[in-house]
C-alpha cells in the first residue's frame, strides 16, 4: 500500500469516526463513557445499576438540565477512598439525581411530576422517601442504601445545597403543556421548570401486527373506502394524520373538518381513531368550540390532539377568527384559574365535525380541509347493515394496541401527495369537491351578511374614507375585496359635495342624487303627509348621520381613537365614543334639489294663506 493510499485510509476512519460520533451524540444526547462502549463492543448488557445511571441521565438531557453549565459529572471523592466508598458515593449521587427530578417547587409547594399533585413541607419528605426507596428497591434492601442515606439526600434536595441545579428540586415556572415525542417530564426553561403533560401512548410499546403488504391498514381502509367519496381526500387525510404523528413535536397549520348532513356516518368513529393513535391522555374532546374560545381553555389547547364534534363556525365571528388563531398560531395568551396570563406552545392537531353545510367557508380559505362524508350507510339509510359490519371491525382492531401500532407504522412512513403542504393548505390543488363547491358560495354569504346590514340601518350612501370599517367588520382581504362586492351589490362609486368638500362616496343603486340632496323617502316617514306631497328630499349630511354614522356608532366602530397635540407638542391618543346625530341639517326635507322651501317652512306659508283666505271671507261677508 502506498503512503497516499495510507493517508486516504486515515482520513477516511478519521471522518468515519466523526460521523459515528455526531450520530450517537444526536441520538443519546450525549457521547458514551469508555465503560458503556466496552460493554457495546462485547456485547455484554449493562447490569441493573448502570441501566438505572443511564435512565437517570438520559431524563437530564431530555429536560435540559444536563446541558447546564453548572452541572459537575465528576462524581467527588478522595484518592484513599476504597471501592466500596466510591460505589456509595456513585449510588448517593445518583440517588440525588433522581429525587431532584421527582418534583419541582411553586409557593412553598412540591408538586410532582407525574401526577400534578401537590405537597407540603411536612409531606414532602415522606413521599420522597418512599420514591426512592422504591426506584432503588434492590440498593435498599441490601443496606447498602440506609434509611439515613435517604434523609441526608431528602433534605439536600429540598433545601439546595448546592449550585448544580440538577441536585434540587427546580422552582417551577407555573406553565404546563406538551412537548410530544420528550418523555421528560421536566422542561428546563432559563432557570426554571415547565411541566411536560405529554404522555408516550402504550400501543408503541408492544410489538405491531405482522403486516399484509395488500392491505396494510387493513379493517381503516376499508372503512375510509366506504365513508369517503374520493381518493384523493382519503389521501389528504392518511396523509394529514401520517405527518402530525411523525413530527409529533411540530403542528399543522390546518384542520380537518369532517362534513355529513345525515348521522352515523363515522365522523366519531375517526374521531376515535385520532383519539387511539395519539393517546387518550394526549388528547382533549369538546363539544363545539366555546370551550376552545371562551376563558381557561389552556388545559385543552395545552394538548396535542384536539377533536371538536357540532362544530358551528362563522368566518366573521370572534370565535371563528380565534380558532383560526389557534390552528396557524405557534403560540396562544391563555387565562389560567389563580394564575396569571400565559403565553404557551401550541402543538395542536385539530379534527372536527359538523352536521352542518359549511357555508361561512371563505374563497380560498386555508384552514379547513372539508371532507364529505355522506354516504348510504348512515343511521337510516340502504346500506347501514354493511356499514355496520365494517365499522365493528375497525373498533375491533382499534382495541388491539398490536394493530394500532401497525396503524402508526404505516401512517408514519406513508408516501405524501406531491401537493400535501402541513404548513400551507392548497385548495385549488387538493381541494375536496365540497370545499370548491363551497368557495363559490363564500362569496354569496359575504354579500348577504353586509347587505342585511346596510338594509337594517337604511344605509344608501357610504364615505369612501370610513370603507376600512367594513373590511374590518368582516374580515375582508382589503379595501379592493370591499369595492368589488358593492359593485355586485349595484352600488357606483361617485364624487358629490358634502359640508362644502368634494368627497368620494358609494351610493346605493336607485338612490337619486342632486345638488348635494338625495331623494330619501325613508326619513321623511315620520312627517305626516310629507311624503305625499313629494317632500322627501334631504341633505346628504342628513342622510349619513342618520344611516352610515348609526351603524358606525352601534356596528362597527362604537367609538374612535382621536390624536390630540398637547400645549407641549406631545401626542396623545384618545378614545371618544359617538354622539347622537344631529337634528338640524340646514332644514328639510324639501319638495325638489332646488327649492328653498323646506316642509315646516311650507307648512307655515300654507297655515298663513289659510288664515288669511279666512280673514277676506269674513270682510265679505261684513261688507
Amino acid at each position: 500500500m502506498t503512503e497516499v493510499q495510507k493517508e486516504k485510509q486515515v482520513s477516511q476512519i478519521d471522518i468515519d469516526e466523526e460521523l459515528l460520533k455526531a450520530a450517537i451524540i444526536e441520538t443519546k444526547g450525549r457521547d458514551y463513557t469508555d465503560e458503556e462502549i466496552e460493554h457495546l463492543a462485547l456485547g455484554q448488557p449493562f447490569d441493573e445499576f448502570r441501566t438505572l445511571q443511564i435512565e437517570i441521565q438520559d431524563e437530564l438531557f431530555q429536560c435540559g438540565l444536563g446541558w447546564d453549565e453548572r452541572s459537575n459529572w465528576d462524581v467527588p471523592h478522595h484518592p484513599d477512598d476504597d471501592e466500596d466508598t466510591k460505589a456509595t458515593l456513585r449510588l448517593k449521587r445518583e440517588v440525588q439525581l433522581y429525587a431532584a427530578s421527582c418534583f419541582v417547587q411553586y409557593k412553598r409547594k412540591y408538586i410532582d411530576v407525574e401526577t400534578h399533585v401537590e405537597l407540603s413541607d411536612l409531606e414532602i419528605f415522606r413521599a420522597l422517601s418512599q420514591k426512592i426507596a422504591a426506584k432503588f428497591q434492590k440498593w435498599y434492601e441490601s443496606k447498602k442504601l440506609t434509611a439515613s442515606m435517604i434523609d441526608e439526600i431528602s433534605f439536600a434536595v429540598v433545601n439546595g445545597t448546592t449550585i448544580d441545579p440538577r441536585m434540587s428540586f427546580a422552582l417551577y415556572s407555573g406553565k404546563k403543556y406538551m412537548l410530544p415525542g420528550n418523555p421528560a417530564k421536566r422542561l428546563w426553561r432559563n432557570g426554571y421548570c415547565d411541566l411536560n403533560i405529554w404522555v408516550a401512548p402504550e400501543y408503541r410499546n408492544v410489538d405491531p401486527e405482522p403486516r399484509d403488504p395488500d392491505q396494510p391498514l387493513g379493517s381503516l381502509q376499508k372503512l375510509l373506502d366506504f365513508a369517503i367519496k374520493t381518493p384523493l381526500e382519503r389521501q389528504i387525510l392518511l396523509d394529514w394524520l401520517g405527518w402530525s404523528l411523525k413530527y409529533e413535536y411540530l403542528k399543522p397549520k390546518w384542520a380537518i373538518f369532517l362534513f355529513s348532513e345525515t348521522k352515523g356516518t363515522g365522523k366519531s368513529t375517526l374521531l376515535e381513531l385520532g383519539q387511539a393513535l395519539f393517546g387518550a391522555e394526549n388528547t382533549a374532546a369538546e363539544n363545539g368550540i366555546e370551550g376552545l374560545t371562551q376563558r381557561f381553555a389552556a388545559d385543552s389547547l395545552s394538548k396535542k390532539f384536539v377533536k371538536v364534534e357540532e362544530v358551528k363556525l362563522s368566518s366573521h365571528s370572534d370565535a371563528g377568527n380565534k380558532m383560526k388563531d389557534y390552528i396557524t398560531g405557534d403560540a396562544a395568551l391563555v387565562d389560567v384559574k389563580h394564575m396569571p396570563k400565559q403565553n404557551i406552545p401550541l402543538k395542536c392537531a385539530f379534527m372536527m365535525t359538523t352536521n352542518h353545510k359549511p357555508t361561512w367557508l371563505e374563497g380560498g380559505e386555508r384552514r379547513y380541509f372539508i371532507i364529505d362524508m355522506d354516504h348510504d350507510g348512515h343511521a337510516y339509510g340502504n346500506r347501514k347493515d354493511d356499514f355496520d359490519k365494517i365499522t365493528q371491525a375497525f373498533r375491533t382492531d382499534l382495541n388491539n394496541p398490536r394493530m394500532l401500532h401497525r396503524w402508526y407504522l404505516e401512517l408514519t412512513n406513508r408516501q405524501y401527495h406531491p401537493d400535501f403542504d402541513p404548513n400551507i393548505l392548497k385548495p385549488t390543488k387538493i381541494g375536496s369537491p365540497l370545499m370548491k363547491e363551497l368557495m363559490g358560495e363564500a362569496k354569496v354569504e359575504v354579500k348577504e351578511v353586509l347587505l342585511d346590514l346596510l338594509d337594517v340601518y337604511n344605509v344608501n350612501i357610504i364615505p369612501s374614507s370610513d370603507q376600512q370599517l367594513i373590511v374590518n367588520y368582516l374580515k375582508l382581504k382589503g379595501q379592493q375585496t370591499l369595492r368589488n362586492i358593492l359593485r355586485d351589490l349595484g352600488w357606483t362609486p361617485a364624487l358629490h359635495r358634502i359640508d362644502g368638500k368634494q368627497k368620494r362616496v358609494w351610493v346605493r343603486q336607485g338612490i337619486l342624487i342632486e345638488n348635494g340632496r338625495v331623494d330619501a323617502p325613508h326619513l321623511s316617514k315620520d312627517l305626516d303627509g310629507a311624503v305625499e306631497l313629494g317632500f322627501t328630499w334631504w341633505s346628504l349630511t342628513k342622510e349619513i348621520s342618520l344611516g352610515w354614522d348609526s351603524l358606525c356608532g352601534e356596528v362597527l366602530r362604537p367609538g374612535r381613537f382621536v390624536k390630540k397635540t398637547t400645549d407641549k407638542g406631545k401626542t396623545t391618543i384618545h378614545h371618544e365614543l359617538h354622539t347622537k346625530p344631529q337634528e338640524d341639517y340646514s332644514r328639510g326635507p324639501f319638495p325638489d334639489s332646488t327649492s328653498d322651501v323646506d316642509y315646516e317652512s311650507y307648512l307655515f306659508l300654507k297655515n298663513r294663506q289659510d288664515e288669511e283666505k279666512d280673514e277676506i271671507g269674513e270682510m265679505d261677508l261684513e261688507f
